[in-house]
């Protein structure tokens, strides 16, 4: 099964006068069975062109976050538990709509355990900022995916503006300018 990690990678950058060392931060698609084996995906360019302004740590962690959906979204289509997830059966990344992100978003606000690397269960608190935190991420990852009109839902409408600098919370407003296809 194929799975979405964060990778961190140097890179020769030689794209100024003298060539210099500079980390990346790649979304890559890796066979569980071969964690050796990994390939970069296209949604790596969320993290290195739209969000280039942002520290390497900042882009590890919008990294983490994304993968961890996106592997959410996988798992899902497999169970085939619920058929909201079947329109991404059939049409991949270009069904995704908001309902894919509120149901990631209320599992992981519930998820009380998870295992760990040693095969232990251990307990998992996603309080109301993690969960917030994670929900800003993905409106700027949806974001992302209409700019690159990969989103097909003409439906949604939605505008991701700051509303509070020191806490920096996102409201979603309803607006007839700017349409978000998901």
């Amino acid at each position: 099964m194929i799975i979405y990690k964060v990778k961190e990678q140097v890179i020769n950058d030689i794209s100024g006068w003298k060539p210099k060392d500079r980390y990346a931060v790649l979304i890559v698609e890796s066979d569980e069975a071969n964690p050796l084996v990994w390939k970069p995906s296209p949604l790596t360019e969320f993290l290195e062109v739209y969000m280039s302004e942002k520290a390497v740590n900042t882009k590890i962690h919008y990294g983490y976050v994304i993968c961890d959906f996106l592997n959410y979204l996988k798992l899902q289509i497999e169970l085939g538990e619920d058929e909201c997830f079947d329109i991404l059966q059939e049409e991949g990344i270009y069904g995704l709509n908001f309902i894919h992100a509120s149901k990631y978003l209320t599992y992981i606000g519930t998820r009380k355990t998870k295992v760990n690397k040693q095969g232990e269960e251990e307990l998992v608190v996603n309080n109301y900022s993690t969960v917030k935190r994670k929900e800003n991420i993905l409106i700027s990852f949806y974001t992302f995916l209409n700019k690159k009109k990969i989103l097909t839902n003409k439906d949604a409408i939605v505008e991701h503006s700051s509303t509070n600098k020191k806490q920096g919370e996102r409201n979603i407003k309803r607006k007839e300018s700017i349409n978000i296809s998901i």
